[in-house]
C-alpha cells in the first residue's frame, strides 16, 4: 500500500501548455522545464455518513423493548431526545408510540400522540395509526368514540383518507369481545364483517374470539352455534376453535357435544392444549362412561385395561 506517481513527458502536451502561457502573459518570464505529476494512494478513504434511518430503526426497536417493560414515561424522554436530534420522526416511531401507550393503558397520550401527527408539520396517519387508536378506545371503553372515528373513516372524511381495512376492525373487535361486550361486538361484525370474510386469515380467529367472548359474559351455550355459522362460511376450525368449543360445552354442561367436539378433533389428528383438558377432567368426573371416553379421547396410547395416565 502506498503512493505512485505518473509523469506527463509527452512534448505535444507540454508544447501545448507553453503556447497558452505565452499567449495569456506574453512578457512573462518563460516557463522552466516541469512534468506534471498525478499522486494517489492505493488504499481507498470512506467517509462516514449518518444515516437519520437506520437511527430511527433503532429508536423503533427501543421503543417496543421499552413498551414490553411498561416504561411509558422513558420512551417520551426518549422519543423528545429524536426529535432534537433527527427533526421530525416517521409515522413507524411514532405507532410505535401510540402502541405503548395502549399497551399500558394511557388512552389520553395515546390519542395526543396521533392529534400530534394529524398537523401538517408532522408525519402523517396511516391505517395502522387508526387500528391501534381504535383498540385503545375500546380497551377504555370509549365504545361511542371509536365508531365515530370508523364512520368518518368510511365516510372519506378522516384526516389522512385511511381505507377501512380488516387490521383496522380487529383491534376494537378484539377490545370488545375482551371486555365481554358480546351486544356491541356482535354490532360491528353486522355492519363491518365483511372486510374480516375478505381477508381469509383472520376470520376464523375472529370467530374463535366471539366464542371466547360468550364464554367470558356467562353465556357458553351461546358459543356453540359459532360452529355452525364457522361452518356456513366455509372456513375450517383450528385446534383453538376446537378447545373454546369443548370449553363451552363443559361450563354448558352439555357432555354428548363435548363427545362430538372431541371425536371431530380425534379425525382432524389435533389434541387438547393442557388447560382445557384439566378443566375437562375436573368437570367429567361424575360422570363415568363420558370420563374414560374423553381420557381414551385425550390421551391417544391404548386402553389395554389399564388406566391412561393424564
Amino acid at each position: 500500500m502506498g503512493f505512485f506517481t505518473t509523469t506527463i513527458t509527452s512534448n505535444a502536451m507540454q508544447n501545448h501548455i507553453l503556447s497558452l502561457y505565452s499567449t495569456k502573459f506574453p512578457s512573462s518570464n518563460p516557463l522552466p522545464p516541469f512534468k506534471i505529476t498525478f499522486s494517489y494512494s492505493s488504499k481507498p478513504t470512506f467517509r462516514r455518513f449518518h444515516k437519520p434511518h437506520h437511527s430511527l430503526k433503532r429508536l423503533t426497536f427501543r421503543i417496543v423493548q421499552l413498551t414490553r417493560r411498561r416504561q411509558l414515561e422513558q420512551i417520551f424522554e426518549e422519543v423528545e431526545s429524536a426529535k432534537r436530534r433527527y427533526g421530525k420522526l416517521n409515522t413507524i416511531v411514532m405507532n410505535a408510540v401510540m402502541e405503548a401507550c395502549v399497551h399500558c393503558g394511557d388512552t389520553e397520550s395515546a390519542l395526543k400522540v396521533f392529534d400530534e401527527m394529524c398537523k401538517s408539520e408532522s408525519c402523517r396517519v396511516d391505517g395502522v395509526s387508526y387500528g391501534t387508536l381504535l383498540k385503545g378506545l375500546g380497551v377504555a371503553r370509549r365504545i361511542d368514540e371509536a365508531f365515530q372515528i370508523l364512520e368518518s373513516v368510511e365516510m372519506g372524511t378522516a384526516v389522512g383518507s385511511p381505507k377501512l381495512s380488516a387490521p383496522m376492525i380487529f383491534g376494537l373487535l378484539n377490545a370488545l369481545i375482551s371486555a365481554g361486550d358480546i351486544r356491541r361486538a356482535k354490532g360491528l361484525l353486522a355492519r363491518y364483517g365483511y372486510l374480516l370474510h375478505e381477508s381469509c386469515n383472520p376470520s376464523i380467529l375472529i370467530y374463535n374470539l366471539l366464542m371466547k367472548g360468550y364464554i367470558g359474559a356467562g353465556c357458553p351455550e351461546d358459543a356453540l352455534p359459532v360452529h355452525d355459522e364457522i361452518l356456513e362460511l366455509g372456513l375450517t376450525p383450528d385446534r383453538l376453535t376446537y378447545n373454546t368449543l369443548i370449553y363451552a360445552c363443559v361450563k354448558a354442561g352439555k357432555l354428548d357435544a363435548a363427545m362430538r367436539f372431541f371425536d371431530e378433533m380425534k379425525v382432524t389428528s389435533m389434541h387438547l392444549k393442557g388447560q382445557f383438558r384439566a378443566s375437562v377432567n375436573k368437570k367429567l368426573g361424575c360422570c363415568t362412561k363420558s370420563y374414560v371416553n374423553l381420557l381414551e379421547l385425550l390421551n391417544p396410547c391404548s386402553f389395554s385395561g389399564q388406566s391412561p395416565k393424564l
